[in-house]
């Protein structure tokens, strides 16, 4: 069945027609009441919660979906949000401010809009006791009754095997540092149950060097709170940290469907959390990195979408990549977003383990200019971080769904060799071109992939 659903998907027509039949529609997702059983004696797979998740290569950067794969729709983010996290009953979306670097605010849908949530309480990592600020320690989570934090204490060997958190014992202690008890070893980015009985953690092995073929392997476990049973082990070859239910039975993840070919695919895949054979949800996924697990009652699961949703054209979108080709641009392995921003090509890409990215634009029709340095990822707005493309190793942008048809045609570019953008001025003998005024000449030093040192 897995198999029939990825083909499905992979056809471009009846991916387009399921994101846009979901157009204008809300965030109300049915199902399976929760506890009944089906014909076999297995637990119904509850459909009432949904997850939340990005990586689908059209339409709005976060989907939903319900657990047992039914409901997928788009969901709309409020202006300038970067969406970092939710409170835990999903009422309040936490956002990194894209136009400005240094700054989160707090929305919730009211009325039929976003609205602004003045004092709003951040969720999981905000007002820590003094005790658990020091550097010893990383991951801090507040139980849901907020009497206890949770947290890593750093290992003094863990440096090379951060991954979702830094490596060490899974620490908890009652608010004011009282009663610390390590509940499990080797532990990283802890996340407690609804209930607080419980905690879901990970633990990580990174593999290979600081390289962009750096990868880790990991698995997802659970333990009491109290440390009386030893961790369990939940689900091997994982992606991403645990996420739990709201009502404490599920636990979400990522999981590769296979080897990474210039970019990862992932699924969602869901596990009992007492134990079971973990199953996917929904399609495969272009370098997913959010997911959140939100109670049907969430105020976001109400939010409209807005029909400026729609795609580009994908002719138009295979010509930007046309004009980057032809420019010969150079970048590094990554996915991608093509675009078009006020009837110009963009290019966004992310770099340095999404913790910094790019956005090229077009500033003349023929031609791409990149920054000489990249900025927050946060700070990119979400629309232009639906990858729906690949860059190759040489730096050749190529479309994840590329359309049938004949190519449009590229506006005319000068009569000089290209590289990363820019007109070669001297030929092979160290001439300047013929035909070509140099109004400036500056001389330097060459620095990573033939850029010359500058500020831009």
């Amino acid at each position: 069945m897995e198999a029939a659903y990825a083909d499905a998907l992979r056809s471009a027509s009846t991916f387009r027609a399921l994101i846009l039949a979901s157009l204008g529609a809300f965030l109300v997702l049915t199902g399976c009441e929760a506890g009944q059983e089906n014909a076999a004696g297995e637990p119904e797979k509850d459909a009432s919660d949904f997850i939340v998740f990005s990586g689908l290569a059209s339409g709005s950067y976060l989907h939903a979906i319900a657990p047992d794969g039914t409901g997928l729709r788009p969901v709309q983010l409020p202006d300038a949000c970067s969406p970092k996290d939710f409170t835990r009953d999903g009422r309040v979306l936490i956002c990194d401010e894209t136009s400005d670097p240094w700054k989160q605010f707090a929305v919730e849908r009211r009325d039929g809009e976003w609205r602004r949530v003045p004092g709003a309480p951040f969720p999981r990592r905000a007002n820590f006791p003094a005790w658990v600020s020091g550097l010893g320690f990383d991951a801090q989570e507040w139980a849901p009754a907020r009497d206890r934090i949770a947290l890593i204490r750093i290992s003094d060997s863990s440096s090379g095997d951060w991954w979702f958190s830094a490596l060490g014992g899974l620490v908890v202690a009652d608010a004011d540092g009282a009663h610390e008890r390590v509940v499990a070893r080797n532990g990283q980015a802890p996340t407690w149950s609804p209930d607080g009985a419980r905690l879901a953690f990970a633990r990580c092995h990174v593999t290979g060097a600081y390289t962009d073929d750096e990868s880790a392997d990991c698995s997802i476990w659970k333990t009491s709170a109290d440390g009386a049973k030893p961790p369990e082990l939940l689900a091997p070859k994982t992606e991403s940290a645990p996420v739990w239910s709201p009502d404490g039975r599920l636990i979400a993840f990522f999981r590769k469907t296979g080897r990474c070919a210039l970019v990862c695919k992932q699924r969602i895949f869901v596990v009992p959390a007492d134990g079971g054979a973990p199953y996917p949800v929904g399609p495969r996924l272009t370098e997913p990195s959010d997911l959140f697990w939100l109670p049907s009652s969430a105020s976001a699961a109400q939010a409209r979408v807005s029909a400026a949703i729609a795609a580009a054209d994908p002719l138009e979108l295979q010509r930007c990549a046309d004009i980057w080709n032809r420019a010969r641009m150079q970048s590094p392995t990554a996915v991608a977003n093509v675009s078009i921003v006020n009837d110009r090509c963009q290019v966004t890409t992310p770099m340095d383990y999404r913790d910094a990215g790019f956005v090229c634009w077009q500033p003349v029709p023929w031609s791409f200019q990149c920054p000489s340095h990249g900025g927050r990822f946060s700070d990119i707005d979400p629309a232009y971080r639906v990858w729906n493309a690949q860059l190759d190793r040489g730096g050749k942008l190529t479309l994840l769904e590329p359309p049938k048809g004949p190519r449009l045609r590229l506006p005319k570019a000068p009569p000089y060799p290209m590289r990363d953008g820019h007109i070669l001025p001297f030929g092979s003998d160290g001439r300047p071109r013929p035909g070509l005024t140099f109004t400036k000449t500056v001389a330097g030093t060459c620095d990573w992939r033939g850029y010359l040192g500058h500020q831009g």
